[in-house]
């Protein structure tokens, strides 16, 4: 699951740009293929339509083992991963280490659980 909540569209700083071409450019040359499914969470409608737009020139195959979702995402993460695997700040029920074992971390962008 990656998490891009609070990932601004436009004036993202060089840090941002830099992490996403990266991402980018490691699941296209390895990952696909060889992963199970990924959930992306809090996705900007804009970054919706690029992947729709890309996913025209992916293998099927591939395109299948994404699902972006928006903000209601809640559903798809718990019927994908049993609840005792989510960060509690997700809605699920593991405590989570960065925010003190509370389950209440503030969201980062592009995280990824």
């Amino acid at each position: 699951m990656h998490d891009y909540a609070d990932c601004a569209v436009l004036g993202q700083d060089q840090r941002i740009k830099d992490a996403i071409k990266l991402f980018s450019q490691c699941m296209g040359a390895y990952y696909p293929e060889f992963k199970g499914r990924t959930l992306l969470i809090n996705i900007p409608d804009v970054y919706a339509l690029l992947f729709r737009a890309a996913s025209a020139f992916m293998p099927a195959r591939t395109v299948a083992k994404f699902t972006l979702k928006g903000s209601g995402y809640h559903d798809a993460l718990l019927a994908a991963v049993s609840p005792e695997h989510v960060p509690a700040r997700y809605g699920g029920l593991r405590a989570d280490a960065e925010d003190g074992g509370r389950g209440r971390a503030e969201p980062r962008a592009a995280r990824a659980v």
